[in-house]
């Protein structure tokens, strides 16, 4: 995907995390979106919540070339809610590795960044 503002969101998924059923044991596997030339993106995983989201070889691509969100002082390529919990990245270009620390929000608990 290309030239989007953000690529996945789970803002759709505001829920009353109180109640119990949060959004729960979602995969997402190689997907890939290219910021490219076209600087519109600032968020690339936008608030994550709910338990047990995994990342296997997601890609964010030249996340530099973003813009940042209101509230934000640089685009991210992931944004983990505090209203999540065990979230695992596995491998691409969210987090860990080549990706400056600046470019990744984590207010989840008990995150597992595998490269």
């Amino acid at each position: 995907m290309m030239n989007c503002r953000n690529f996945v969101t789970f803002e759709m998924a505001a829920l009353d995390y109180t109640t119990g059923i949060p959004v729960w044991a979602n995969r997402f596997a190689d997907l890939q979106l290219n910021c490219n030339t076209t600087v519109r993106t600032t968020i690339g995983i936008r608030n994550v919540v709910g338990r047990q989201q995994e990342f296997d070889s997601v890609k964010v691509w030249d996340i530099q070339r973003g813009v940042a969100a209101p509230g934000q002082t640089d685009p991210l390529t992931l944004q983990i809610s505090a209203q999540a919990e065990k979230t695992l990245v596995i491998g691409g270009i969210l987090a860990g590795g080549v990706v400056d620390p600046k470019h990744v929000q984590n207010q989840g608990t008990g995150t597992v960044v595998v490269p």
